[in-house]
């Protein structure tokens, strides 16, 4: 045993015995009763079996042996209803925790303020444990403990009655026992084990599935013939966990076998030995039943006590797992002596000061150096080759990431020591890898502000105005309750049976994820990476022009390849390998020649002939 297993044992299960206490706290305490009875029902049941024997043997009277079959059959009726009760209580504390858990667990993921940790693979495999602990704990841990109470109850009782009628043959079966319970710990070992080995395989197994049936990726599978590929390496996946389930399976048939044959062994000695005593005159028959009854309970409830230790054992595994992501997960607090609750409105300028960033440790440099001033009720355009960092300054200004070196202002206060959601609540953005939200029209516009489409229901339809698409999504079906998916079915609408929901085309999905934006009227400033990639040149200029609208009192941020969407800017600032190389208007940096002159060159030079 590794050291910190019985630490981590006691820690899990101080911790799922919190999580249960919390959810149910009066069908914990009544489940935990049952438990009780139900161990020391068996024992009872040795104990009146033993007396009917005797008293069917022994010639007693017919009252006696009356008595003794109706204990037997009280006992036994008894044993099945506090089993039947025990199981619907299994089964409704684990609902309650279950809900608690997994509540919890994307509580916590939700709440988590930036994206790194979704960027670590190796977050995903303990996430992926994460949600097996709280589909599975419950199931696993309740029975687990409570059976384990129940099977030591049970354990101890039949001891204590084969050292009344046969001390010798109690020493022995409790020495036998030693064996199946180091067996048993060493197979809960494993299982746990191969809980770890399988998490990745199952992730990428989910993820093949899911691609297989995608239709976003459906194009793609047929056009370049994946299918059987991708199944493939779905097949492989399968393999790979099945393998891992056939080694524990293996050893667990071995094991199992070898502790049966010593368990039969011991138990045909034992009794061998007792049938001799009895015929010797030491003891009687209803003993020997005793006795019989005592083996064969002592080994099913030594079985029972390490097999749940185990999986005591897998739950504090997860658990874990569980906890390293529910504790880690909280969003960032403001530094000590920060501004805490609502940030004020944008009166000046939001600074970038000398801002250095870089997604991990071992990964180059996305930015280096950057300032930049954003200032209130102007537009700003970041324009660069791919990979030159300009979505990363707008991640960075939605603290969706940290910068490493440097800070970033507003109206000179350090944004990393404001509260995150309150700093978020002044921002709209429009990302360049927007979500195409499988849901209603109306929830994929009302998304952009929760708040304000429950409180002014028509601003969901103002936003989609100002984007262009009203027309498109009240034509719709079933207007704003069309589902945006071929995926899903729309709910009935009155007489009429669900709708098939619709697939937008990439450019009217640009379109509402600009409702989106438009619909958080609270922020003061907005945030457009690639605006108008997926649209026709009329499209662009109408979007252009209700940005420059929606925006013309406050701060907009634009980040784009095409040159209408920035030649009208404040603002031109020239991005390359992380650095500013250049910044001006478009007609100063136009007539200095330099990078952003020679990519307006080659612009035109790609629409056959257009100007700058």
């Amino acid at each position: 045993m590794t050291p910190d297993r019985p630490a981590r044992r006691l820690t899990g299960a101080a911790s799922s015995i919190a999580f249960h206490l919390r959810a149910a706290p009066v069908l914990v305490g009544v489940r935990l009763a049952t438990a009780v009875l139900a161990g020391f029902a068996p024992v009872v049941g040795a104990w009146t079996l033993a007396r009917l024997v005797d008293a069917l043997t022994d010639g007693a009277d017919e009252r006696n042996a009356v008595l003794a079959g109706v204990g037997v059959a009280t006992v036994a009726a008894a044993a099945a209803v506090i089993q039947h009760v025990s199981r619907y209580l299994d089964s409704e504390v684990a609902r309650r925790v279950g809900l608690r858990l997994q509540s919890d667990l994307f509580a916590a993921v939700s709440r988590d303020p930036g994206l790194s940790r979704l960027e670590d693979p190796r977050f995903h495999d303990r996430l992926q444990l994460s949600r097996v602990a709280a589909q599975t704990v419950p199931q696993i841990f309740t029975p687990a403990l409570l059976q384990s109470i129940q099977a030591l109850v049970a354990l101890i009782g039949f001891f204590v009655a084969m050292v009344v009628v046969f001390p010798a043959a109690a020493v022995v079966a409790a020495v036998a026992i030693a064996p199946s319970v180091w067996a048993q710990r060493r197979l809960s070992r494993l299982r746990s084990a191969s809980l770890a080995i399988r998490s990745p395989h199952e992730r990428r197994l989910l993820f093949y599935a899911t691609t297989l049936t995608d239709l976003r990726v459906a194009k793609e599978v047929r056009l370049f013939d994946l299918g059987e590929h991708l199944r493939g390496r779905l097949v492989d996946e399968v393999g790979a966990i099945q393998e891992t389930e056939r080694r524990v399976d293996r050893r667990t048939a071995v094991v199992d076998s070898g502790l049966a044959v010593l368990a039969a062994a011991v138990l045909g000695g034992l009794l061998v030995g007792t049938v001799l005593l009895v015929l010797d005159g030491h003891g009687t028959v209803g003993q020997v039943t005793l006795l019989v009854a005592s083996l064969a309970g002592m080994q099913a409830a030594a079985a029972g006590l390490v097999s749940q230790a185990g999986a005591v054992d897998e739950g504090a595994m997860l658990l874990d797992h569980y906890r390293a992501v529910v504790e880690g997960g909280a969003p960032v607090q403001p530094a000590s002596g920060a501004v805490e609750g609502a940030v004020e409105a944008l009166q000046d300028s939001v600074v970038f000061h000398d801002v250095w960033f870089r997604y991990a440790d071992d990964q180059p440099w996305v930015l280096r150096g950057v300032d930049l001033v954003l200032r209130r009720g102007e537009c700003t355009a970041i324009v660069g080759v791919n990979g030159a960092g300009k979505s990363t300054i707008a991640k960075l200004l939605c603290r969706l990431y940290e910068p490493d070196r440097g800070r970033i202002t507003w109206d000179g206060t350090d944004i990393a020591t404001v509260d995150v959601r309150a700093l978020r609540e002044r921002m709209s953005a429009v990302f360049q890898d927007f979500v195409c939200w499988e849901l209603s029209a109306h929830e994929n516009v009302a998304f952009g502000s929760l708040a304000e489409a429950r409180r002014r229901p028509e601003s969901v339809h103002e936003a989609a105005r100002s984007a262009g698409v009203e027309d498109l999504l009240a034509g719709l079906p079933a207007g704003y309750d069309t589902i945006l998916s071929r995926s899903f079915s729309g709910e009935p609408v009155g007489d009429q049976d669900a709708t098939t929901g619709v697939v937008l085309s990439g450019g009217q999905w640009q379109r509402v994820a600009a409702a989106r934006a438009f619909l958080r009227t609270s922020s003061d400033v907005l945030v457009l990476d690639e605006p108008s990639s997926g649209l026709d040149p009329v499209a662009e200029a109408d979007l252009l022009s209700s940005l420059v609208d929606a925006r013309r009192h406050g701060t907009c941020l634009v980040i784009s390849h095409r040159v209408r969407a920035v030649r009208g800017a404040d603002q031109v600032v020239v991005l390359d390998d992380g650095a500013v190389i250049e910044r001006g208007t478009h007609a100063e940096l136009q007539d200095a020649g330099g990078s952003y002159a020679r990519w307006l060159d080659v612009q035109a030079d790609a629409l056959l002939g257009g100007t700058r």
